[in-house]
């Protein structure tokens, strides 16, 4: 809660955007993420820091162009990290695997091995210039609006027990075989098969990849008590006004909370 203190002056934003799948690209949502999605909208929408403004908050169902890719380019870029990081770079990965592949989890090794595969050099130029082109979309994206509410994750939280998610609602997770599932197509609130390890948070990654400063914070709960967040998204630089906005959505839901 100390991030009160660091908050730009109080003002509702102009003009708010919000998306629950990002045109499709986000599989399955979760009905209870996509509805604090646009609770959270239509609080910020509403909300008025002391006297009431003049004007009124836009609302706009939108997302930045461009991201069809993003899910492949996060997969590209995150092998290259992990190579670089864990096996100490393209010319040491083969020894690190020979070394380590039976202490090091299945999923680790399955994006060093996408690392080391055929193309991979060329394949990671493209997700760059992909990844920059995103980047400037998102800028542009935010020329039109202060703000963007987007989910956090694509489910509310999963057992403890499970290493991950293979499905929106399925069990299991992990594996001796590289961690890859059906990629069966959903829509918002139907039943899907990740296509990997990290597809349920596939939201934080798309954000990662346009630069932006973004805040996560809870939104509301499924019907059994689980927590479900959603994440603003703000301004190149706008990091206190980002802080003021979700202060603001903060006490709206305690108020509106309270009042249920």
């Amino acid at each position: 809660r100390h991030h009160v203190q660091h908050c730009g002056p109080e003002s509702a934003p102009r003009s708010v955007a919000y998306s629950v799948d990002f045109g499709g690209l986000l599989r399955g949502v979760h009905p209870a993420v996509a509805a604090a999605v646009r609770r959270s909208a239509a609080l910020l929408g509403r909300a008025r820091p002391g006297r009431r403004s003049a004007a009124e908050t836009r609302l706009t169902e939108a997302f930045p162009e461009g991201l069809e890719a993003a899910a492949d380019v996060f997969r590209t870029l995150r092998a290259s990290r992990q190579q670089d990081g864990i096996a100490g770079g393209p010319s040491a990965s083969r020894s690190f695997l020979d070394l380590h592949s039976g202490t090091t989890k299945p999923e680790v090794l399955w994006e060093l091995e996408r690392a080391r595969g055929d193309g991979f050099e060329q394949a990671l130029a493209a997700a760059e210039r992909a990844r920059q082109r995103m980047h400037a979309a998102a800028l542009a994206f935010l020329r039109e609006h202060d703000l963007l509410v987007c989910p956090c994750t694509l489910m509310p939280p999963f057992r403890g027990e499970l290493r991950y998610p293979v499905a929106l609602g399925g069990e299991g997770g992990g594996g001796e075989a590289p961690p890859l599932g059906l990629g069966g197509a959903g829509g918002e609130g139907e039943a899907v098969s990740f296509e990997d390890y990290i597809e349920w948070m596939l939201p934080c990654s798309v954000i990662s990849l346009t630069g932006l400063p973004c805040l996560a914070l809870p939104a509301g709960s499924t019907a059994d008590g689980l927590p479900v967040g959603v994440q603003l998204v703000g301004q190149p630089g706008g990091e206190a006004a980002l802080l003021a906005a979700g202060a603001l959505l903060e006490r709206a839901i305690r108020r509106e909370d309270a009042a249920a």
